[in-house]
């Protein structure tokens, strides 16, 4: 049996991807709460935060993912994504160096993280 909690995320997961960000936003924030929260479901609260417009809670909990996991490719790739499309293309480039330098300290790319370390090295071709 999943736990409560568990199950929480997992449905916060899945309203994310269904598309209804608000809910997915309140279901990850009750498992922040719970004091259950993973740098992965903090990546997870800053898309549904930032889809709701909340850009100030979108930062934030990208930095509580980095602060849990600093090396974590999908939070910094977000943060560079975030610089970017904010029009800070010097953090930008800073924010998707660190995931390259990361992915090359780790050996290679790790198969899940393939489409972040991409985007990450269009994102540092495009700021020089």
């Amino acid at each position: 049996m999943v736990d409560p909690v568990t199950e929480l995320a997992n449905r916060g997961l899945a309203l994310l991807r269904a598309g209804d960000a608000v809910a997915a936003r309140r279901a990850l924030q009750d498992v922040v709460a719970a004091d259950r929260a993973s740098a992965g479901l903090f990546v997870l609260l800053a898309d549904a935060c930032a889809q709701t417009g909340d850009d100030v809670a979108a930062d934030a909990a990208l930095d509580q993912a980095l602060a849990i996991e600093p090396r974590n490719l999908a939070a910094l790739t977000v943060k560079g994504d975030r610089a970017h499309a904010a029009g800070d293309d010097r953090a930008a480039s800073a924010w998707y160096n660190m995931v390259l330098s990361t992915v090359q300290r780790l050996g290679g790319v790790p198969r899940e993280a393939e489409s972040l370390v991409a985007r990450a090295r269009l994102g540092v071709a495009a700021a020089q």
